[in-house]
C-alpha cells in the first residue's frame, strides 16, 4: 500500500503529500497516460503494481525489473517478459576497455592482456566495469598476474570475482570506508552529509568516496546521492569480503 500511494502521489504531482481521497486519485490517474519504470521490485510490490495497472489509461506502459522472472509469472500474471542478454564478446571488450583505458579498445601492447582478462569473467557489465576500473593505470607486469588472481577465487561467481579483486586492491582505510557504507543509512543520502558523518581527523573521506566511485564499487548520482549495487551490498552484508594483504 505504501508503494501504491507513493506512485499515485508522484504521478499525480502530489509528492510528499497525503492523498485525501484514494478513489478521486484513481479516477484522475485513469485520465493520464504514463510511462512507469521500476527497478529491483519485490513480490509484494509487484502485487501492488498489478492493482495499479487496472487504472492505467490506454497507451500507458509499465516496465518493472526483477531478478527472478518466475515470481512475476507465478504471482502477478505478467504477460510480456524481456530477458536481457549478455553483451557480445566485442561489446564486453569495449565496456572493459572504456573502464580500463578510457577508450573503446585496448591500446597497442595491451590487446592480448585485455582479451585474456575480459574472457575470465562472464560479460556482465558491472563486473567488466569494476574489473577494468581496478586495472586502470596498471603496468603490463601487473596485468599478467590478474588471471591467476581471478582463478584463485574458487567459491565466487564471475561478478563476485570482479568485486573481490577490486576490494583486495583497496588500502585498509578505503576498505574500512567501503564497509562503513554497508550501513543502509548512507544509501540515497547526500554525499556531503555522508562525508560529515564519516569524517576522521586524519582521513580525507571525500577523496576516499571518489576513489570507490572511480572503481565502480559505489556510484554518486547527479544529485549527489550515494548508491550501491545490490550485488555489492549482498557481498558486504554476508561478510564475504575480507581484507587480503
Amino acid at each position: 500500500m505504501e508503494l501504491y500511494n507513493e506512485l499515485l502521489s508522484g504521478i499525480l504531482d502530489h509528492r510528499d503529500m497525503k492523498i485525501p481521497n484514494m478513489l478521486e486519485a484513481q479516477y484522475r490517474f485513469m485520465h493520464q497516460r504514463v510511462l512507469l519504470i521500476l527497478d529491483n521490485v519485490t513480490t509484494e510490490e509487484l502485487k501492488a503494481l498489478q492493482n495499479l495497472s487496472q487504472y492505467l489509461k490506454f497507451g500507458s506502459k509499465m516496465i518493472v525489473m526483477i531478478e527472478d522472472i518466475y515470481i512475476a509469472l507465478r504471482h502477478c500474471g505478467i504477460e510480456q517478459i524481456y530477458k536481457v542478454a549478455f553483451p557480445s564478446s566485442e561489446e564486453a571488450l569495449q565496456i572493459f576497455s572504456y573502464s580500463a583505458f578510457g577508450q573503446s579498445s585496448p591500446p597497442r601492447g595491451y590487446l592480448e592482456h585485455a582479451n585474456e582478462v575480459a574472457r575470465l569473467i562472464a560479460p556482465f557489465p558491472l563486473g567488466l566495469k569494476i574489473l577494468g576500473s581496478a586495472l586502470r593505470g596498471k603496468s603490463k607486469e601487473e596485468w599478467t598476474m590478474v588471471p591467476a588472481k581471478l582463478k584463485s577465487y574458487l567459491n565466487d561467481t564471475d561478478i563476485q570475482k570482479a568485486i573481490r579483486f577490486a576490494f583486495d586492491g583497496l588500502s585498509e582505510k578505503h576498505r574500512t570506508l567501503f564497509k562503513s557504507l554497508a550501513n543502509s543509512r548512507y544509501w540515497g543520502k547526500n554525499v556531503d552529509n555522508a562525508i560529515y558523518s564519516l569524517a576522521k581527523t586524519d582521513w580525507d573521506v571525500e577523496k576516499g568516496l571518489q576513489t570507490l566511485a572511480d572503481l565502480a564499487l559505489i556510484s554518486i548520482s547527479e544529485e549527489g546521492e550515494i548508491m550501491m549495487h545490490d550485488l555489492i551490498q549482498s557481498m558486504l552484508w554476508s561478510g564475504r569480503l575480507t581484507f587480503v594483504e
